[in-house]
């Protein structure tokens, strides 16, 4: 396999990026199913 069939960069992280969104969809979706509340976290604050 050349360097030349190998897709790109951005490609393949968009892929893998999509896959996370989905797989965190599913663990969401299954969370609900059990009986489990969504956690909710506090947005980030920088310590100074």
């Amino acid at each position: 396999m050349s360097r030349a069939d190998l897709p790109e960069p951005g490609a393949v992280l968009a892929k893998l990026d999509s896959i996370a969104d989905q797989a965190g969809d599913e663990a969401t979706e299954a969370s609900r199913r059990l009986g489990f509340p969504p956690e909710e976290y506090p947005p980030f604050v920088q310590a100074s």
